[in-house]
């Protein structure tokens, strides 16, 4: 998934969003990366003071399903990303909802297909 993101907004992104490399080149670190990519899963395609606390709630709501979200991927470190923006679709919470229920509806379809 290419998405198109800033991390311009982003408070010390310059220190917490990057690793240097044995090269001395600079790499987005692993959980920044996630985060970015996070954006379309949860449906929310700007992080703000505003929306953390539902960007927080979608992404628990996706661990708990069986996504793989990395336990470093803290409520904490969501909060430290407020600002980065992406080039994402957004959803409203109730399609956020429809959408995980029908990913379950059909892995759950899936799974008795291969089971019969």
């Amino acid at each position: 998934m290419n998405l198109n993101w800033d991390l311009t907004n982003v408070e010390n992104s310059d220190k917490m969003c990057w690793t240097q490399q044995e090269d001395g080149k600079f790499k987005l670190n692993d959980v920044t990366e996630f985060i970015i990519n996070l954006t379309a899963f949860v449906g929310i395609n700007q992080i703000s003071k505003n929306n953390c606390k539902d960007f927080v709630r979608r992404a628990y709501i996706l661990k708990h399903v069986g996504f793989p979200v990395p336990d470093e991927v803290t409520p904490a470190i969501i909060e430290s990303h407020v600002g980065l923006q992406t080039s994402a679709s957004t959803m409203d919470y109730r399609s956020f909802k429809n959408k995980v229920f029908d990913s379950l509806e059909e892995a759950v379809v899936t799974q008795l297909k291969a089971t019969a």
